[in-house]
């Protein structure tokens, strides 16, 4: 940075002449948004991942070019608050790219705040806490404040009440926060699966 060579804050004075630093306008911008990269957890395998390189990987996927085109006007277009979206397709077809496409987009270009996680993870970091006589105050806390959540694999392990009802306290709770929550699942809509019946249409 030709302004503070990269420090990330440059010294000042005021007009009574004390010296102090404030972040650097030039860089500080970026390294802000880099840090919300960060801050998302995105698994590494995908840290490369864009819309732009979105390929339907071994599964064909015909309408490709417009899930794409979508996906690029909704990342472009958010504000905070905006209704999420659910991409729905079998194992291999790219949904995970597509959700990290869009992540890498609202971070990077438009510095929003987002966390992907992965919805065995969630459940198993819940029941952790719970068998440990925490409860879950401490994740679903951490997950309810971004501006958007990315829960891939929904559905994925989900096979009682107990889950299905952590699942829907977090969404209601980001709804009730007015913040925007999108997903991907291997489970099609009209599948008997009754998480997928009951909470997805909720969103």
């Amino acid at each position: 940075c030709p302004e503070c060579y990269d420090v990330g804050f440059s010294f000042i004075r005021d007009e009574r002449g004390y010296r102090y630093a404030r972040p650097c306008h030039i860089c500080g911008p970026l390294r802000t948004r880099i840090q919300r990269f960060n801050d998302a957890h995105i698994p590494s395998l995908y840290a490369n991942k864009t819309l732009e390189n979105l390929e339907p990987g071994h599964v064909p996927n015909s309408n490709l070019p417009e899930i794409r085109g979508y996906l690029w006007r909704w990342s472009q277009g958010y504000t905070p608050g905006d209704q999420g979206f659910l991409l729905v397709g079998v194992p291999g077809c790219g949904k995970t790219h597509a959700m990290v496409g869009v992540l890498r987009t609202l971070t990077l270009d438009k510095g929003i705040t987002a966390r992907f996680v992965e919805f065995t993870h969630l459940l198993s970091a819940l029941r952790t806490e719970y068998d440990h006589g925490r409860g879950d105050a401490a994740i679903v806390g951490s997950v309810i404040d971004v501006d958007v959540l990315a829960i891939d694999e929904l559905g994925k392990g989900a096979d009682n009440d107990w889950q299905r009802s952590v699942l829907d306290e977090l969404i209601t709770k980001r709804y009730n926060h007015g913040k925007t929550t999108i997903f991907t699942t291997n489970y099609p809509l009209k599948d008997t699966n009754p998480l997928t019946n009951r909470d997805i249409h909720q969103n």
